[in-house]
């Protein structure tokens, strides 16, 4: 229903592009399927920890990316937001740190899921 009131209204583009765009806009698809499935299968190989912390670098990435090549203008209170959770990103890591058992050996406890067998 909504993409006959977008054809008769405003209009679409993509019916009546033709062939060629249409099996682009179908190829998009698997284009965009294949990295996310990819990232998903390297995502069951890491540890629960690596994983989280690349959740705070890709949008990390993202945001100097905007700022310093795309000149983004980006406001004062973002930028707080943004000290503000690498700041408790720190903290958190530095308390897991602070807390993790010892060995006699001085080495960490560490219980790694393809190692550590029960």
């Amino acid at each position: 229903m909504l993409l006959f009131w977008l054809q008769t209204s405003t209009g679409l583009v993509w019916p009546m592009a033709g062939w060629l765009h249409t099996l682009l806009i179908i190829g998009l698809g698997p284009i965009t399927a294949i990295p996310l499935l990819l990232f998903a299968r390297a995502a069951q190989t890491l540890k629960l920890a690596t994983l989280g912390m690349l959740q705070f670098i890709a949008p990390t990435l993202q945001l100097l990316v905007a700022v310093l090549v795309l000149h983004e203008p980006v406001s004062g209170h973002r930028w707080l937001a943004f000290a503000l959770v690498w700041i408790s990103l720190a903290l958190l890591t530095w308390d897991a740190l602070a807390h993790q058992p010892r060995l006699a050996n001085g080495k960490t406890d560490r219980l790694d899921a393809h190692t550590h067998t029960t």
